[in-house]
Formats: C-alpha cells, structure tokens, sequence
C-alpha cells in the first residue's frame, strides 16, 4: 500500500521551524543524540505547546546549490553506522552512479534523510536490513531523483499510513517500538520536501517492509 500526503494545509507545519529550532526539533526524532545536560536519548525542550508556535512562524527562503545526493546520502549513513552494528541491522547503500547533481537546500536535506535513515534504523528489528538507494525516474511528466529508504520490516499497520505525516501523530510501530518521540520528523521532512517542489510518499507491506521515497525535481528550474 502506497500514500502520498495531502498538501499542506494554510496552518499546517512550517519550515521557519527548521531555522528557529532546528536543535530543539531532531532531538525529538528517534535515534537523535541526547541533550548535553544528559538527557535522554529523545527527551525534547520545550514542550509540544511551546513548539507549535515557532511551526507557524512562516516559510524562510532557502539556498539551494547543486549537490551530490548520494555523498550527503553517505554522510548521514555513516552517523547511524555504530547504532546499526550494535542493533545487528544491515544498513546499506546502493548510490546510482549516473545521478546528476541536484539543487537542494544543504542542511534541510541533510535532516530529511537524517530523519528517514535513523527512524529504519530505530524501528528495524535485529537481523533487519536497511537499504538506502538513489534513481533517476520519469513521473508526473518530468524527471526526478529518486531516494528510497527501505527497512525489511517492521510492516506499518494499515490503519496509521494516511497518518504518517500529521503532526504529532505516532503510530503503533513508533509506540511499541520503545523510541522516543514526539511525531514531528515526518511533518518537518514533508515542508522540507515540497519547499523543494518535490514530494515524499511511503509503501508498507508484510512481505516486502517499509520504503519512504522522496522525490527531487531535475528538470526544473532551482526551487524558489
């Protein structure tokens, strides 16, 4: 089964967020670093109502620049390497090698996929593998890179799939799996995505896992 989130609404996240509270926000994502005053892993500052209004502060123009996408790809895996190991979880990554550059913003990017890769780490059980991979593929009548983060399970439940990407929302998988969190990563890695005239969906299956695609643009003009 395959989502796409609905666009988004006049009130919904905003990237400001990125800029104003960017620490703040990935220390509520799952597998980020705890705070330094020794925290724990996920424990977040300040609460949810206090964070809501800096969401709402309106869009910030962003610098895109022409990038490698699998060398930030790489960067980030290596980040979640140790983690991986410890959980025996095979976590790969099959770059395309005939990728063109891509205009991105740098650091947002970097915290989408940050946000992807560690949540397959954080849920994927031991023995699971983790595969990162990047194409080139024709939809909606243009060009697009491709990045595909597949975990070979857990499969997510049915019910929770049109969910994934509101606000504050966590499903069964991210309540059982024992993670921290506040259900604000794939909210954020939705605005991100759109400010750069793409889109991010998710397919989930008991047999095959779970993959969350983002979808970059090449044949446009660099996002505004």
């Amino acid at each position: 089964m395959r989502v796409h989130p609905s666009p988004q609404s006049p009130g919904g996240v905003r990237l400001a967020c990125l800029l104003t509270a960017g620490l703040t926000l990935i220390q509520t994502f799952p597998g980020a670093p705890a705070e330094a005053s020794g925290s724990p892993r996920g424990a977040f500052s300040p609460l949810p109502e206090a964070v809501v209004p800096r969401l709402e502060r309106g869009a910030v123009a962003l610098d895109f620049e022409p990038q490698v996408l699998d060398a930030l790809i790489a960067e980030v895996m290596a980040s979640h390497e140790a983690r991986a190991h410890l959980k025996q979880i095979d976590l790969r990554h099959e770059p395309d090698p005939n990728m063109p550059l891509v205009s991105v913003a740098h650091g947002p990017m970097v915290q989408v996929l940050t946000n992807l890769i560690g949540n397959a780490v954080s849920y994927a059980p031991a023995g699971a593998v983790v595969t990162v991979g990047t194409r080139v593929d024709a939809a909606r009548g243009a060009r697009f890179a491709a990045v595909r983060v597949h975990n070979s399970q857990p499969a997510i439940p049915p019910e929770d799939l049109p969910h994934l990407f509101e606000r504050f929302f966590r499903g069964r998988t991210g309540l059982e799996s024992g993670e921290a969190g506040i259900g604000l990563g794939l909210a954020i890695c939705k605005e991100i995505v759109e400010r750069h005239h793409g889109w991010i969906d998710v397919e989930s299956d008991p047999a095959k896992g779970t993959a969350f695609s983002v979808w970059l643009p090449l044949d446009n003009e660099t996002p505004r």
